[in-house]
C-alpha cells in the first residue's frame, strides 16, 4: 500500500523546487540587470555633469586658479539617483590635470585615464571635450567613479531583493501547507471511506469541494449505488434460485422415501415415480436455464454472429410453437418488414420463442407479429389478445425468477433481456388497448464485423 500523505508531499516538495528555482533565477536575473542599470545610469549622470561643467568653463582660459574658483562648488559630486561619489578630472589638452577634486597621493591611481586610457574594468569613465570660443577643443572633463562602488550599492540593493523574496517565501510556504491540507484533506477522507466501505451500512459519501476531487467522489457513490443494486439481485436470484430448486428436490425426495419405506404400493409407486421423474425433468429444465442466463451475462458470443434473415428466423420460432397454438386454438400472424442482420441466430431464435410462449399461455384467440424498420434498427413486436399485465407487472416481467399467475419457471423472460441486450438491443413490454399485453424487442441491424 502507497505511504499516506504521498500526494501531499509530491506537492509540497515540487512546489518547494519551484518556488527555490524562482528565487534563484530572479536572484541571479536582477543582479545582472541591476548591474547594468546602475553602470549605464551613472554613466549617463556623468555625461550630464561632465557636459555641464564644459559648458561652464566654455571660452575660459585654462588655468589652474581659475578652474579652481568656477569648480569649488563641485569639489565633491554625488550622482543623485545612485548615490555614487564621482570624482572630477579636468585636463588640458597637453593633458595636464588642472582640477581635480582627488587627494594628490591617489591622483597616481588615475594616470592611466588621464593619459587617455579608454577601458578599464575598476572604473567607469566619462569623458566631456571642452572647446574654445572658434570651437577647438582645449581640454576635458575626465569623471570617474568606482565599479566596486557600484558592485557594493549593487549588493545592497540585492540583499534588500532577497529579504523580500525570503518573506514572500515564508509566506508562499504557510500557503503551501494550506493548499496542501485542502487538497489532501477530501482524498484523505475519500481513502478513509474507501476502506471502510460496507455495501450494507455504508452512507452516501459527501465531499463539496467544487473540483475533480468532487467528482470522484459523486462517481464512487454511483458505482456504490450499481454495486448495491447488483448485490441485491444476486441476493434475490440466489434466494429464488434456492426456491425453484428446493420444491422439485423435496418432491422427489419425499416420494422416493415413500417408495423405499413401502408406504406407497402397487399401481401408486408406478405414479410415485413419474412424478419423480416430471419433478427431475423439471429440475433440470430450471438447473440448464440458469446455467444458460449466467452464461449469457458473463460472456459474449459475438463471434458466433452471422448475417441472417430475420423473417426466416421469425417463421421458424411460430413453426417451434405452433403446436402448443393449435391445441389451445390460438392463431399467429406474422406481418411487416424483417431485414437481414448480424446476429447469433439460435439465441435470437430461442428469445423470440420464450416471448411466444409467455403470450400463448395469456392469448384468447391471437397473437400479431409485426417487423418495423427504424433507423438503424428493426423493431418486432408481439401482441396478444389476453388480459394484459397487472399495473406495474410490465416493469418487472424481465426480472429473473418472476412468474405471474400461470408462469413458468420464471427464467424464460430473463434469458429474452439477456440475449437481446448482449446483442446491443432493447427488450420492454407495456399493455395494449382495448387488452393484451405487447412485448417490444429493438435490434440492430449495422453489419459489424
Amino acid at each position: 500500500m502507497a505511504k499516506k500523505g504521498g500526494i501531499g508531499k509530491s506537492l509540497l516538495v515540487s512546489y518547494f523546487i519551484l518556488l527555490l528555482a524562482f528565487i534563484i533565477v530572479t536572484g541571479f536575473t536582477f543582479n545582472i540587470l541591476s548591474n547594468r542599470y546602475l553602470i549605464n545610469e551613472a554613466k549617463k549622470q556623468m555625461l550630464e555633469e561632465g557636459k555641464a561643467i564644459a559648458n561652464k568653463l566654455e571660452g575660459w582660459t585654462l588655468t589652474e586658479i581659475g578652474i579652481r574658483d568656477r569648480l569649488m562648488a563641485r569639489r565633491e559630486l554625488r550622482l543623485a539617483t545612485s548615490n555614487l561619489e564621482a570624482k572630477i578630472i579636468v585636463i588640458n589638452s597637453e593633458r595636464k590635470v588642472l582640477f581635480a577634486n582627488i587627494q594628490a597621493g591617489d591622483l597616481s591611481k588615475y594616470q592611466n585615464i588621464i593619459n587617455g586610457g579608454r577601458r578599464d574594468r575598476d572604473y567607469v569613465i566619462s569623458r566631456v571635450p571642452i572647446n574654445s570660443d572658434t570651437g577647438k577643443a582645449v581640454g576635458q572633463v575626465i569623471l570617474v567613479t568606482k565599479t566596486q562602488d557600484i558592485k557594493a550599492l549593487n549588493w545592497l540593493i540585492g540583499r534588500v531583493q532577497l529579504f523580500s523574496l525570503l518573506i514572500a517565501g515564508i509566506i508562499a510556504i504557510i500557503m503551501a501547507f494550506a493548499f496542501e491540507n485542502k487538497i489532501t484533506s477530501p482524498i484523505k477522507k475519500l481513502t478513509g471511506y474507501m476502506q471502510g466501505f460496507n455495501i450494507i451500512k455504508s452512507k452516501a459519501l459527501e465531499i463539496k469541494t467544487g473540483d475533480e476531487i468532487e467528482e470522484l467522489a459523486e462517481t464512487f457513490n454511483e458505482l456504490t449505488n450499481k454495486l448495491r443494486e447488483y448485490d441485491e439481485k444476486q441476493m434475490r436470484f440466489l434466494q429464488n434460485t434456492s426456491h425453484e430448486l428446493k420444491t422439485p428436490l423435496m418432491s422427489i425426495q419425499g416420494y422416493a422415501e415413500a417408495i423405499k419405506e413401502g408406504i406407497v404400493e402397487g399401481d401408486e409407486i408406478t405414479k410415485s415415480l413419474d412424478i419423480i421423474i416430471e419433478e427431475s425433468k423439471r429440475l433440470k429444465k430450471t438447473v440448464d436455464e440458469v446455467i444458460y442466463l449466467t452464461r449469457l451475462e458473463s460472456t459474449e458470443n459475438s463471434s458466433n454472429r452471422k448475417a441472417i434473415d430475420l423473417g426466416d428466423l421469425v417463421h421458424q420460432s411460430v413453426e417451434k410453437v405452433r403446436a402448443i397454438a393449435k391445441e389451445g386454438n390460438i392463431s399467429i400472424y406474422i406481418s411487416g418488414q424483417y431485414p437481414v442482420a448480424n446476429i447469433n441466430g439460435d439465441e435470437i431464435l430461442r428469445a423470440i420463442v420464450n416471448i411466444l410462449g409467455n403470450s400463448l399461455r395469456f392469448a384468447n384467440s391471437r397473437i400479431d407479429i409485426e417487423g418495423s424498420l427504424q433507423k438503424g434498427f428493426v423493431e418486432i413486436t408481439l401482441r396478444d389478445d389476453g388480459p394484459g399485465f397487472k399495473e406495474g407487472e410490465e416493469k418487472i416481467v424481465f426480472e429473473r425468477f418472476y412468474k405471474g399467475e400461470k408462469g413458468g419457471t420464471g427464467i424464460g423472460l430473463a434469458i429474452v433481456k439477456a440475449i437481446i441486450e448482449g446483442h446491443g438491443g432493447s427488450a420492454k413490454a407495456k399493455n395494449v388497448l382495448p387488452h393484451g399485453a405487447c412485448f417490444i424487442i429493438q435490434l440492430p441491424i449495422r453489419n459489424d464485423k
